[in-house]
């Protein structure tokens, strides 16, 4: 028992960096995780987007949680000022993403932004 404790307080230091070092390890771990899952939604959901007749360049973004449920959808298109081409957007990100209506949000693209491409 007493050669522990010498252990231990010889090496305390080495060990309050293990310790700190495994802790952000596991945060790291886990917010990498939900930002990896929301690109590849991103991307799913701007890969069916951009295959809807009417709807031109896009640009999507999600949030979620830590449990990786969704909070929020933000999508930028050309040709969603066309109240129905933004209808058909809202209804495929709801389809795709599988989120309530409310948590999804269908802007036009800027004039300017899609002549400068």
């Amino acid at each position: 028992m007493i050669e522990i404790k010498e252990l231990l307080e010889k090496n305390k230091l080495y060990i309050m960096f293990l310790g700190i070092g495994l802790i952000l390890l596991v945060f790291s771990t886990s917010f990498s995780g939900t930002q990896s899952n929301d690109s590849k939604l991103e991307i799913r959901l701007k890969t069916v987007l951009e295959k809807i007749d009417g709807v031109g360049e896009i640009s999507v973004m999600i949030s979620s949680n830590a449990n990786n449920e969704v909070e929020g959808v933000v999508v930028v298109a050309r040709g969603a000022e066309n109240p129905t081409v933004r209808m058909i957007i809202n209804d495929a990100a709801i389809a795709v993403l599988g989120v309530k209506p409310h948590k999804i949000q269908v802007y036009a693209q800027k004039k300017e932004e899609a002549i400068k491409k």
